[in-house]
């Protein structure tokens, strides 16, 4: 059923864009972190990291707790922590569809800094980051295959929650809680561009096989032969209102 798989490296150069470790950085000067982070990220996500800045109450989605709260964007298994690579990809890109703006005009050293910088606020600081977990080995885009992806969107259930349309209007949509019991809502397949990972298929296959951590989204990495991850994919970005490159 999982017949080739893309190497760590190939996964984050697929989504993620040039692969990258703490490595490929400068050491960690957390003062310097520090003062950055002040600047350009205390505002939403306040002093100490708690998601508690002077802006947050009039962000939808909230800002990010980085001390308590799990990373959903991760190349890595469920319930491990993020690479180095997967926070500065975070930080360069930012995140479509909320106040989060992306940091790539900011110097590469200094957006290493800030990496540095969230792990030293994560109560699990010090904790190992896992490997990322293999992406499926790409299989092309056919009208077939988006049928495929839709009898796979039927046996996982996903209209539950996300509609069976895609609309979030599923019988669960409004029973969802995220980690601490906080009402969650989930995804609206038609609205495309508002995907935090990105909305191309590799984005969604990502998703699909590292789950969101802190939310009702689940790894459906064992449930999903190489053809079926990117066949959903497909059938997810067939979804989308703007129709735009739904064959990626």
């Amino acid at each position: 059923m999982r017949s080739g798989l893309i190497s760590a490296g190939a996964w984050l150069l697929l989504v993620a864009g040039p692969t990258l470790a703490a490595s490929d950085g400068p050491a960690p000067d957390l003062e310097r972190g520090r003062t950055l982070y002040g600047a350009r990220c205390a505002v939403c996500h306040g002093p100490e990291g708690r998601g508690d800045g002077a802006v947050s109450r009039f962000l939808d989605p909230r800002p990010r707790d980085f001390v308590t709260e799990p990373y959903k964007l991760r190349s890595t298994q469920p319930g491990q922590a993020p690479s180095d690579g997967d926070l500065y990809g975070t930080i360069s890109r930012g995140l479509p569809g909320t106040a989060m703006p992306g940091f790539a005009g900011l110097p590469s050293p200094d957006r290493w800094q800030l990496v540095h910088y969230l792990r030293s606020l994560s109560a699990a600081r010090g904790a190992p980051v896992g490997e990322p977990l293999p992406l499926p080995e790409r299989t092309p885009w056919s009208a077939e295959r988006v049928d495929l992806g839709r009898q796979a969107y039927a046996r996982l259930q996903c209209g539950l929650c996300h509609g069976p349309d895609g609309h979030a209007d599923g019988v669960s949509a409004r029973a969802l809680e995220d980690h601490a019991g906080r009402p969650i809502y989930p995804f609206d397949m038609t609205r495309g561009w508002k995907l935090k990972r990105g909305d191309r298929a590799a984005d969604v296959v990502a998703t699909l096989m590292t789950g969101l951590d802190g939310t009702p989204m689940v790894s459906f990495r064992a449930m999903l032969s190489d053809e079926e991850a990117w066949a959903l994919a497909y059938y997810v970005r067939s979804l989308f209102l703007d129709r735009r490159a739904v064959e990626d």
